[in-house]
């Protein structure tokens, strides 16, 4: 039932769950999925220190220059360093710094975002295949990429797994995982009672009544029967919750 419930619970997005990579390489959506999410935070605060064409500025050179003429006295003479200035406050939105030390560490901000937003376009064919309609670039709505990993993480912890996953990214109407749920669970709580009064009549040789637990130890190939039959015709989800009496 708890497989059930799961299905149930999937999340938006979870059309995209229909690529196979959500369940052969979970580890590398995650890994793509927390860098996108760190880059969007990067990028807001990027566009309030930067402007647009800072992504592909030379940072190198600018550093050489600061960094091999700036602590010189005679700096000012430097065409090199006259025109690292220059260049910095092109790229920059407000006016740089005037100590050099704060400069150096703008541009290494700089450059370090620049590296970050190159590692996040190497991911980016992964993430727009396995994302699907959530997929947006940067501006991706992360919080439901998440939920879909999340899910899925846990979808593939339970009986059933793979099939958990296909099910949940194929069917349109998902609530009739959820009623189905709650009817096998009345049943059981029925048969549970029925037994508890037979017992109170026949005297078992166990002192205390069936639980849940008990019927989790049916053999395994009337499981397997049972699970087999309800996999291989999704259909037959909607008689049983119409009529739950053809299951006993």
């Amino acid at each position: 039932m708890k497989a059930l419930r799961h299905v149930a619970a999937a999340p938006v997005g979870r059309v995209a769950l229909n690529h196979p990579a959500w369940v052969s390489e979970l580890i590398d959506i995650e890994t793509a999925i927390v860098h996108g999410q760190r880059l969007s935070k990067l990028a807001y605060e990027f566009a309030k220190q930067f402007r647009r064409e800072a992504w592909t500025f030379d940072t190198a050179t600018l550093l050489l220059a600061l960094r091999a003429d700036g602590p010189s006295f005679f700096r000012r003479f430097s065409g090199r360093y006259r025109q690292a200035q220059a260049d910095l406050r092109a790229v920059c939105k407000t006016k740089p710094p005037k100590k050099l030390k704060e400069r150096v560490a703008i541009v290494e901000k700089l450059r370090n975002a620049q590296a970050s937003r190159r590692a996040f376009s190497e991911q980016a064919a992964l993430l727009s295949a396995v994302l699907g309609p959530v997929w947006n670039g940067v501006r991706t709505k992360w919080d439901e990429a998440i939920a879909l990993l999340e899910w899925t993480r846990v979808a593939l912890s339970l009986l059933g797994k793979e099939r958990i996953v296909e099910l949940a990214a194929r069917r349109h109407d998902l609530a009739i995982f959820s009623s189905f749920a709650h009817r096998l669970e009345t049943l059981i709580q029925k048969a549970n009672k029925a037994f508890t009064e037979v017992g109170t009549h026949v005297k078992p040789g166990f002192a205390v009544p069936l639980t849940e637990a008990d019927y989790q130890e049916a053999p395994i190939d009337v499981l397997r029967q049972l699970t087999a039959r309800w996999l291989a015709n999704i259909d037959e989800v909607n008689e049983w919750v119409s009529a739950p009496d053809a299951l006993v």
